[in-house]
């Protein structure tokens, strides 16, 4: 249920507590590999295959459970997630705690007088309460696999020294030499595919833009996936380095015609190609999908006071964490060195139980935070040499479609290069047709990014082609 951690800036907002389930970007391991259990034997009652429900607002997510004598595993059937092992088990006073380090969680569990587990879901601060019953029926084991992935496996260098990054080179059908798109991803860790389990936007546009006679290219970011170097610690600018990289690859492969590589980013992603377009000094397009045109400080403001609002927050306390993020915000901002009692001070306002506070003040002493906050995306879109086509749903509540569309428009034009920007009716920040807009209905929702949306993009760009 990897909502905000993958699809959202990070840092969203204090009052939010994101439960972050993330797929299983590696092979599924077996469970009888899984670490056994240190401490007290394990009792037989607690032995044997679990089904339950991890409830989070309006979100539900079925999970299976495997407790063996020598290690525990976890299904998450929605995420194609089958037989994840534990990387470490413990057990005493009859209580069973389980680590899951490929999801940055635990469960923590206790045989129950009705024959089930009760149990607590720990991660990112939150601890979700569930129960668990025998496995009945068809096990949750039976987890569909993923679909084929359909193009080139490659390996490239990111304008950065030492980083090279592994990704999927997608070309259509025929005979190049082809035009390319390079999908260059939003905040947090994400895969080639930007996946949030069934959720695959740049798998969806890789496919779309095949059929429309233009390869892609889409890759892991820095260390994720089967790409190199490390994830933490890396900015906005470093991410750039990596997508002058896939640039630079895909413009020397002699398949791609090289007049034409374009490139389009996600959320971050689209403040991340504009400075990769300085860098360049030019390419064929520039596609913002959701993408930033104001400052990541207001972006945070914003998002945060969007989704409070949108979860039923009285204005009270909308204001009290309005007053708290600036005030933390200006703190980091103003601080050579992370100002950590002083930001501990102003989180405890909030009233957050220790374990979350921690979260919270570990995602803001990322060295990603600060830059962001800094982050100016005018600066760079008032620079660009190349035409900029910028997309928002109407009811994104991460970025907003209105204030950074027009932000975008305005900044371009500046640069005096041909700018399109639209909103895109019934939209959310995935791009799927939505209800609300808001995070908590993603995974229920369709999966496939709007395909509308990406027949739009295939036009912009064929279009360029004929000025």
């Amino acid at each position: 249920m990897n909502i905000h951690r993958r699809s959202t800036f990070r840092g969203i907002a204090l009052a939010l507590c994101a439960v972050a389930l993330a797929a299983c970007q590696s092979a599924p391991e077996r469970a009888d590999e899984a670490p056994a259990p240190t401490g007290t034997e394990v009792p037989a009652a607690m032995l044997g295959d679990w089904e339950g429900v991890l409830v989070a607002g309006a979100q539900k997510l079925a999970l299976g459970l495997h407790i063996a004598a020598d290690g525990v595993s976890l299904d998450v059937p929605a995420q194609r997630v089958a037989g994840a092992k534990a990387s470490a088990v413990t057990f005493a006073d009859g209580l069973l705690v389980a680590e899951f380090d490929a999801f940055r969680a635990s469960v923590e569990l206790r045989a129950s007088d009705s024959g089930g587990l009760d149990a607590i879901w720990a991660q990112s601060g939150a601890r979700l309460p569930l129960t668990f019953a025998r496995a009945g029926g068809e096990s949750a084991a039976a987890v569909p696999a993923a679909p084929a992935r359909i193009g080139e496996s490659v390996r490239f260098k990111s304008g950065q020294a030492g980083v090279e990054l592994a990704g999927t080179l997608r070309l259509p059908d025929g005979k190049g030499p082809f035009p390319c798109l390079i999908l260059v991803s939003g905040s947090g860790a994400q895969d080639r595919d930007e996946a949030i389990g069934p959720i695959t936007p740049f798998r969806d546009i890789a496919e779309g833009m095949a059929a429309r006679g233009w390869a892609t290219l889409r890759y892991d970011d820095r260390g994720v996936g089967e790409s190199g170097g490390t994830f933490s610690g890396s900015t906005s600018e470093d991410f750039a380095l990596d997508a002058v990289g896939a640039y630079r690859f895909a413009a020397a492969d002699s398949r791609i015609d090289a007049g034409r590589v374009a490139l389009a980013g996600h959320s971050e992603g689209g403040y991340v190609i504009a400075i990769a377009e300085n860098l360049i000094g030019g390419v064929y397009g520039l596609v913002s999908i959701a993408g930033p045109g104001v400052g990541g400080y207001e972006i945070l403001l914003d998002q945060s006071r969007d989704i409070l609002a949108g979860m039923g927050a009285p204005a009270e306390a909308i204001e009290s964490s309005q007053a708290i993020n600036r005030a933390l915000y200006d703190m980091i901002l103003a601080s050579d060195e992370f100002p950590l009692e002083a930001a501990k001070a102003e989180l405890s306002k909030a009233g957050l139980p220790p374990d979350q506070l921690e979260a919270q003040l570990s995602a803001l002493r990322d060295p990603w935070f600060k830059a962001f906050l800094r982050s100016n995306p005018a600066e760079y879109y008032s620079r660009v040499r190349s035409p900029v086509l910028a997309l928002n749903g109407s009811k994104d509540s991460q970025v907003r479609a209105g204030k950074n569309l027009a932000a975008i428009e305005a900044s371009a034009a500046k640069a005096g290069v041909p700018v399109k920007a639209v909103a895109m009716e019934g939209l959310n920040h995935l791009f799927q047709q939505a209800n609300t807009g808001m995070p908590d209905e993603y995974m229920g929702l369709p999966p496939a990014f709007s395909p509308e949306a990406i027949a739009l993009i295939a036009d912009w760009l064929d279009g360029l082609g004929k000025r």
